[in-house]
């Protein structure tokens, strides 16, 4: 039995007892005995507890009334199963706070009313514990707070994060008696920066926000404020709160902007009055300049916030300025030269991608790359989700129709599980809030959100649009790091990955519609995702992708995989299955129990017998491959060209590969034999890494036997292939060199 469950058994007599005097007297002795005890049992048993999964709540909407149209409450005036709105109440920690799959603590009102507090999608312990983010003493405001017992006892549940309002200590909300005691206020510019740079050190990067906000509090002087912001804003950046530094630099702009207008008025008044014109002149002047060095580093740090947002034509044009102004920033010359180099792959789509797949072989993955997109744009259409991705001009295969990279530790959002998706989601649009309009445009079913996405000049974060988004929305993003398929064949999906597999959101993609024979293709470089046209596709044809592999065993389980998402495939892999008879349904299953049965035997694979059963499989198919693509037969036909392959057997082998090829829908012209070297492909059919093979096989079986051009064409076609299912070309030679030989 978990710790959570063991506390709560023993509690359980205790509440229903207290439950009816808590409602009318939150501050009853037996009450909050019950709760702090209950918390301290939490407490001496965290590292076993076994609560890793929130009890589920009906949906709700966030708070979006400013503060001051709230009416303060108090616990005793909330009712259980409630969403007091209209309403908000002032609490503060009592208790050390404890991690379950949310952040518990105890916290009291001004009457000394006591009540758990439950906070979800707080940042994850490995980012930030639970002490930290709600250290005891902290005061904070939540906005129509919601009283339930959906966790066991209890309590204040706050599942969206933007109605938490925290409160410094000095907030002039906070009552006088929750106020810090007077040596804290005493402390001068000087002993908070020194704190605030040991928090630094230590990597405490909130502790030193709130150190360097309180020196500036007391800061008078131009260098002083300057130095203070400095810091703050390395914080922040530190904290990946880059439009926070944006923000830090337009308010000191404008603070700027009216010492420089008081300046000059007093310049006038100088020249009025001509009374100690030289002294007041030159101490005008001093004032009017800030310290050159700050200013310096403080532009660096916008063209970095820049940056990481994506913004990097504005981030090439500040650095250009400030090369200007200091010319002997090696730093800025550095990054100025890795901007140009993220703009020329966001205007043109070209990438080093050797040295990306290079740097995706370390854990975590995260490639610093510009997002590129082609000439694709998004429209609005009846199917089944509101807006999707169609091509404007024609496309050829393995073009870079869409290469689409999410900048690191803004839009790349990649976790170990849905859940925490959700919660790195979440962290990450309250920290750059401009996100939350292209996040919530995303298809999210029948959930109906607010339209405000900001109140009090704060973000409005929805939870439960973003779980709906993420549930609609997310890939999973498995690592290539070791040239492993990332689109496995169903015998090898239990494969162990050398990273752990991960899964994210790349909005631009997320818009395109599944269709198990899909025009296009997405592969993964660390946490970059790219996707090429598969086949020649019109202008004006929308652009598809699988969101699962499409499967052999027939369109129940790929609608079964899909359900969830809210739509039904109608590809005409899936329509031809669904008018497949039960009798020929059957009729195949036996067949293919036998092909089985032929590899498997005893004695070793009776080729010549999967062959027969092959050809017999394939009569069963009324429809031509190069129609409907028969996914049942390509796996078989794998598994003959590389037996027949390892034994040298040239004619059987060219023969599967073909074979192969016409199973997946590809329409071949010309013969490999021939001489004049005209073989080709005149329509291609679904493309996974496992073709990339096929093309080399077929290549090796024929180089020194027929015609040097149909080889070159081959490996063409292999390469072609590599740079489709794997993103890039660059590293087939590496790779594929054992099939050169």
């Amino acid at each position: 039995m978990s710790g959570a469950e063991s506390h709560d058994m023993i509690l359980e007599s205790e509440r229903r007892k207290l439950e009816s005097d808590a409602r009318e007297n939150p501050r009853c002795r037996a009450y909050r005995r019950a709760i702090i005890e209950a918390h301290r049992r939490l407490l001496d048993d965290r590292d076993n507890l076994q609560v890793r999964r929130s009890i589920l709540v009906d949906p709700y909407l966030p708070s979006v009334l400013p503060i001051q149209d709230l009416q303060k409450r108090y616990i005793r005036d909330l009712r259980m199963e409630i969403h007091h709105r209209g309403s908000y109440v002032l609490l503060r920690a009592m208790k050390t706070a404890v991690r379950l799959a949310w952040i518990q603590t105890v916290m009291e009102d001004e009457e000394n009313g006591l009540v758990k507090v439950s906070l979800h999608q707080q940042e994850e312990e490995s980012d930030r514990s639970a002490a930290d983010i709600i250290p005891v003493g902290t005061v904070l405001m939540i906005k129509e707070p919601y009283l339930t017992l959906s966790e066991g006892y209890g309590g204040l549940r706050v599942d969206h994060i933007s109605d938490l309002i925290w409160l410094s200590k000095n907030d002039e909300r906070v009552p006088l008696k929750w106020r810090p005691k007077i040596c804290e206020e005493t402390k001068s510019v000087k002993d908070w920066k020194r704190e605030g740079d040991d928090d630094m050190n230590a990597r405490n990067y909130y502790g030193a926000i709130h150190k360097y906000s309180s020196a500036l509090s007391f800061s008078r002087t131009r260098e002083e404020i300057d130095i203070m912001r400095f810091h703050r804003s390395q914080a922040n950046l530190m904290l990946r709160r880059y439009e926070e530094v944006l923000e830090e630099t337009k308010s000191l702009e404008g603070t700027k902007a009216l010492e420089g207008t008081k300046a000059l008025e007093d310049t006038e008044a100088l020249e009025d009055t001509k009374a100690l014109e030289d002294t007041k002149a030159l101490e005008v002047t001093k004032n009017l300049q800030s310290n050159t060095d700050w200013t310096e580093k403080r532009r660096f740090q916008i063209s970095q916030a820049l940056s990481f947002l994506g913004r990097f034509d504005e981030c090439r044009q500040e650095l250009e300025t400030m090369l200007k102004d200091y010319p002997s920033n090696h730093q800025a010359s550095s990054e100025l030269v890795r901007v140009k180099q993220r703009l020329n792959e966001q205007d043109h789509g070209s990438y080093d991608f050797k040295s990306m797949r290079a740097a995706s072989k370390t854990y975590p993955q995260s490639l610093a790359n510009a997002t590129y997109i082609g000439s694709v744009e998004i429209r609005d259409t009846e199917n089944q989700r509101t807006r999707n991705i169609y091509d404007q001009s024609r496309q050829d295969r393995g073009a870079v129709n869409m290469n689409l990279l999410i900048n690191p530790h803004l839009g790349r959002i990649m976790a170990g599980s849905v859940a925490s998706l959700v919660t790195q989601l979440v962290q990450k649009l309250q920290r750059n809030p401009s996100m939350i309009p292209t996040i919530a445009s995303l298809y999210h079913g029948s959930y109906i959100s607010t339209e405000e996405f900001r109140v009090n000049d704060s973000p409005i974060i929805d939870t439960f649009l973003i779980e709906q988004i993420v549930a609609f929305n997310s890939f999973a993003c498995q690592s290539l790091a070791s040239e492993a398929s990332n689109i496995a064949s169903p015998s090898e999906m239990g494969r162990t990955p050398e990273f752990p597999p991960s899964c994210g959101i790349w909005p631009f993609t997320s818009r395109a519609n599944h269709s198990c024979y899909s025009n296009s293709y997405r592969s993964f470089i660390g946490d970059m995702q790219i996707t090429r046209a598969t086949r020649d596709i019109p202008a004006n044809t929308e652009v598809t992708i699988w969101y699962r592999v499409p499967y052999a065993k027939g369109c129940n389980t790929a609608q079964q995989d899909l359900c969830g998402r809210g739509f039904e495939c109608t590809c005409v892999i899936c329509v031809d299955d669904k008018k497949t008879t039960k009798t020929k349904s059957t009729s195949r299953e036996n067949l293919l129990g036998d092909l089985k049965a032929s590899f498997d035997a005893p004695s070793g694979p009776d080729l010549a017998k999967a062959k027969r059963t092959l050809l017999v499989l394939e009569k069963t198919y009324k429809l031509p491959a190069t129609r409907v693509p028969r996914l049942a037969l390509w796996e078989s036909y794998m598994h003959l060209v590389r037996l027949y392959a390892a034994r040298y057997r040239r004619e059987e082998t060219i023969y599967s590969a073909l074979k192969l090829l016409e199973c997946l829908g590809f329409e071949l012209g010309g013969s490999v034999r021939s001489e004049d070297g005209m073989f080709r492909v005149k329509k291609w059919g679904l493309l996974f890494d496992r073709v990339i093979e096929v093309w080399m096989h077929l290549r090796c079986a024929c180089v020194g036997f027929y015609s040097t051009a149909v080889c070159d064409t081959l490996e063409a076609y292999a390469r072609l292939t590599y740079r489709v299912c794997r993103g890039e070309e660059e590293t087939f030679d590496e790779n594929m060199g054992d099939y050169l030989i």
